[in-house]
């Protein structure tokens, strides 16, 4: 786990699938359109979306985009004599706490020897997924630079579900250029028409994160709203948030809500 702990992305490209790493290949021959070999790296691998091999929101923007100022190996498991996960806490360049998963499986490789090649058996990395460091099933009731953006997201809908509009409007970025004053009637005024049918909600799911940069990111939810039911039954929305960092770059918050479509 070294490479990882050192952020030897060198290293950690020794551990991409080949099939992953063809294919990334492939695809930059294609977008170039020269027939010439190249060569990938891995936060390119990172950003492109390749078989066997995925990097999730909470790895891009606390391994890959920018520096972590914390990572510590929690834990390692095998789980069969092809499988493993390696589990481990990140603290972002911005504050953000995470625990990240690295899932490895078993492949075989062609390994260079005397007389050509011979096949072997080598780790390499399926999947890098995260989730926030805090306990499961807890939310922030404000804007803090330990939490995410998806639990920035999470904390302003469960405010909207109980009709809070006053802690609502402090996840918004709108909210503290005016100094962070959350009245009633200045949450009124932050909180756009847009949220109007989030307000007393009936449920929600988080549908994914894209990562733009270590600074933007686009969090998409599927929201039950409340009234508006066709033949008994509760229509869902879906809607993506928009965040960025605020605070001198240390604090996660909502630049503006959009609804997409029904689900």
């Amino acid at each position: 786990m070294q490479w990882l702990l050192k952020r030897d992305f060198d290293a950690l490209l020794e551990y991409v699938p080949d099939a992953a790493v063809e294919h990334a290949l492939q695809r930059k021959r294609i977008f170039r359109r020269s027939e010439k070999g190249d060569s990938v790296s891995f936060p390119e691998m990172a950003v492109m979306s390749q078989p066997g091999f995925s990097i999730g929101a909470h790895a891009m923007r606390g391994l890959i985009f920018s520096q972590p100022s914390r990572i510590e190996v929690l834990s390692s498991m095998r789980l069969s004599a092809q499988a493993a996960v390696h589990r481990c806490l990140v603290r972002a360049a911005s504050g953000e706490e995470m625990v990240l998963s690295v899932a490895m499986l078993r492949e075989e490789r062609h390994q260079p020897s005397y007389r050509g090649f011979t096949m072997e058996m080598a780790w390499a990395i399926s999947e890098i997924k995260g989730e926030a460091a805090a306990e499961e099933g807890r939310f922030p009731d404000g804007p803090s630079p330990v939490w995410g953006p998806e639990s920035v997201v999470c904390g302003q809908l469960q405010a909207l579900r109980e009709g809070n509009l006053e802690q609502a409007a402090s996840f918004t970025s709108a909210a503290w250029e005016d100094r962070g004053a959350t009245s009633a009637v200045h949450a009124r005024d932050v909180l756009s028409e847009q949220y109007a049918p989030l307000v007393y909600h009936g449920g929600y799911k988080l549908a994914g994160t894209t990562q733009v940069s270590a600074s933007r990111a686009f969090v998409f939810a599927g929201v039950e709203l409340r009234g508006m039911h066709k033949r008994g039954e509760t229509l869902s929305r879906l809607y993506t948030w928009a965040l960025s960092l605020h605070r001198e770059g240390t604090t996660w918050l909502i630049d503006g809500v959009e609804q997409l479509l029904g689900m």
